[in-house]
């Protein structure tokens, strides 16, 4: 009986251990997945402070080009939808997240909707009609992207180093 219970002590606090560990990795996943939908917000609602806040230094996207930093090709194109007063909706889905120390990967589905009553924003979003449906005076075109992104654990929490998205053909 004597034996037995330092074994039974032992096997409980491994699994404590276990469990704490697992904790950490739920409450990663959840800070990283947060980070990105912070993000994904922030560039829905054209606050592109708040989106460059959610980068880490020297980061990097890939979206029909070499990586380059967002200020070189996104962050112009957001500017102009938002000066022709295009709205954007964004849905995620599909979000998984892999953390490993203070790495994580991720990919998600995002599905988009770009909607303009003005005529500057109807020709920015060069309706299709494949694409795109008409509401009385509104367009609503619509997308959907996967995106991959490398995160990195930072002093001020988990930032985007490194992040791809594809527009997915129409079915």
């Amino acid at each position: 009986m004597r034996i037995l219970l330092p074994g039974a002590l032992v096997a409980l606090l491994i699994g404590i251990v276990a469990l704490k560990g697992a904790s950490t990795q739920d409450d990663d996943r959840r800070a990283v997945e947060a980070t990105i939908q912070s993000f994904e917000q922030a560039v829905q609602d054209f606050d592109l402070d708040k989106a460059n806040s959610l980068l880490a230094p020297g980061a990097q996207w890939i979206e029909s080009s070499p990586p380059a930093k967002l200020d070189d090709f996104e962050w112009p194109r957001i500017k102009r939808l938002e000066a022709a007063g295009v709205r954007i909706a964004f849905r995620l889905r599909d979000f998984h997240a892999r953390v490993q120390g203070d790495a994580a990967w991720t990919t998600l589905t995002l599905e988009g909707t770009f909607s303009s009553n003005t005529p500057e924003g109807k020709k920015l979003l060069q309706p299709t009609p494949e694409r795109c449906s008409y509401q009385a005076d509104t367009v609503n075109c619509h997308a959907t992207f996967v995106e991959s992104e490398v995160l990195i654990r930072t002093p001020r929490g988990w930032r985007i180093a490194l992040g791809h998205t594809s527009e997915l053909p129409r079915p």
